[in-house]
C-alpha cells in the first residue's frame, strides 16, 4: 500500500496576459509507501477535482495524469493541463469554498486506491483575475486590485547570512540581493513568512518583500527580539516601547503607530496580513491593501478573547457596542445593541 503526501500548502500559480493563454495552477506531492519510504522514480496515475463548498461537494473540475515522481519522491503537475472534457477556466473562484482532492494509483494506472482532499484557504487571485474584463486604474495609474505575496511569488526564497551582510536569493528572477548589517545575523534573529523575512539587527529591522526584490529598513529604540514580533501572510507587527511598526510585505514598505506604553503580543490579533492592537481604551487596526493604521476608542481595554477575526476584518464587542474594521475599506463602524454581546454569540459566514 501506497500513500500520498502534499508538500505545498501554498499553490503557486502561472499568470498570463493573453485571455487565450492557459490558466495553470502548480501542484506538488510526495509518494511515500506505507511504511513512509520514500516512491522514487516510478510512475504514477492521478486524478486531481476541484469541489465546491465542501470537502464532499459538487465537481466542477475534474482531469488525470499518468506522471512519475523523482529522486525525492516528489511529483509536478500544472492542473489545467491535464486530460479533460472539463474547462478549468469556466471555474467561478469568488463562488465560494472550493476543496483540491487528489486520487492516486500508484501503479500508474487508473484504479486511484489513495485518496486525500484538502482546502483551498486563500482564492487564486490571478485566476479570479482572468475572469474579470477590465481593471480601472486611478490618477496614480494604480489600480484597487491587490495580490497577495504568495500568490505572485516562490515561497522558496533564501537568505544567507555572511558576517556583516545578509543575501538574499529570488528563485522567480534568478537574482540575489543584498542588505548590510552590523554584525552577524543568526537564525534566531530571522523570521520568515510566504518568501519575505524580518532581521533584527541592533537598533534596526530590515524587511525583505519578495514582491519587490527589495531590503527596507526601520530604526528602533533598542535591539527587538522576535518575541516582539507576529507575521502574518507576508506581512511583519513589531512591538518597540511606545511604538507599533507593520511592514507591508506587498508594498516593501514600514508604517508607525504610537500606542500609549509597551504592547505584547498578547495583545495583538493577526488575521489575512492585518493586525488589531488592544492598547488602554483604543484599538488600533494596520490593513495591508491601504497600508494605513486606523484607530477606534473604546469604553476601556479590549481584550483579544472579545475579538473575533475573519479573512483581515475585526469584530468587536464592548460594552453595548459592537465596533467593526473592514478589510476592505480600512475603516471602522459600529453598532448599539442592549448589553454585552460574548463572541460566542457572534457567527460568521463567507461570501
Amino acid at each position: 500500500m501506497k500513500k500520498v503526501y502534499t508538500v505545498l500548502a501554498a499553490l503557486l500559480f502561472t499568470f498570463t496576459i493573453n485571455a487565450q493563454a492557459p490558466e495553470l495552477m502548480s501542484y506538488q506531492a510526495i509518494i511515500r509507501a506505507a511504511d513512509d519510504a520514500l516512491i522514487i522514480n516510478s510512475p504514477i496515475g492521478i486524478r486531481i477535482s476541484i469541489l465546491e463548498g465542501s470537502a464532499t461537494g459538487t465537481t466542477v473540475y475534474s482531469e488525470t495524469h499518468t506522471a512519475s515522481t523523482n529522486d525525492n519522491g516528489l511529483v509536478v503537475l500544472e492542473i489545467g493541463s491535464g486530460a479533460t472534457t472539463d474547462n478549468f477556466a469556466s471555474i467561478d473562484w469568488g463562488n465560494g469554498t472550493y476543496f483540491i482532492k487528489s486520487e492516486t494509483d500508484p501503479n500508474g494506472g487508473t484504479t486511484y486506491s489513495i485518496e486525500g482532499t484538502s482546502q483551498l484557504l486563500s482564492v487564486p487571485y490571478a485566476l479570479y483575475a482572468s475572469r474579470t474584463t477590465t481593471v480601472e486604474t486611478g490618477a496614480d495609474g494604480l489600480s484597487d486590485v491587490q495580490i497577495p505575496t504568495t500568490n505572485v511569488v516562490s515561497s522558496t526564497n533564501f537568505i544567507v547570512d555572511d558576517d556583516s551582510i545578509i543575501y538574499n536569493y529570488n528563485p522567480n528572477t534568478g537574482t540575489w540581493t543584498s542588505q548590510n548589517v552590523s554584525s552577524f545575523v543568526g537564525s534566531s534573529n530571522v523570521i520568515t513568512s510566504n518568501g519575505n523575512f524580518l532581521v533584527s539587527d541592533d537598533e534596526v529591522m530590515y524587511g525583505y518583500s519578495a514582491v519587490n526584490d527589495s531590503w527596507s529598513s526601520q530604526s528602533v529604540s533598542s535591539f527587538v527580539g522576535n518575541s516582539n514580533v507576529i507575521s502574518s501572510d507576508g506581512n511583519f507587527l513589531v512591538s518597540d516601547d511606545s511604538v507599533m511598526y507593520a511592514f507591508n510585505g506587498n508594498t516593501g514598505t514600514w508604517s508607525s503607530q504610537s500606542v500609549s506604553s509597551f504592547v505584547g503580543n498578547s495583545n495583538v490579533i493577526s488575521s489575512s496580513g492585518n493586525f488589531l492592537v488592544s492598547d488602554d481604551s483604543i484599538m488600533y487596526a494596520f490593513n495591508t491593501k491601504t497600508n494605513n493604521w486606523s484607530s477606534q476608542s473604546v469604553s476601556s481595554f479590549v481584550g483579544n478573547s472579545n475579538v473575533v477575526a475573519s479573512n483581515g476584518t475585526f469584530l468587536v464587542s464592548d460594552d453595548s457596542v459592537i465596533y467593526a474594521f473592514s478589510a476592505v475599506i480600512g475603516t471602522w463602524s459600529s453598532q448599539s445593541v442592549s448589553s454585552f454581546v460574548g463572541t460566542s454569540n457572534i457567527s460568521q459566514s463567507s461570501n
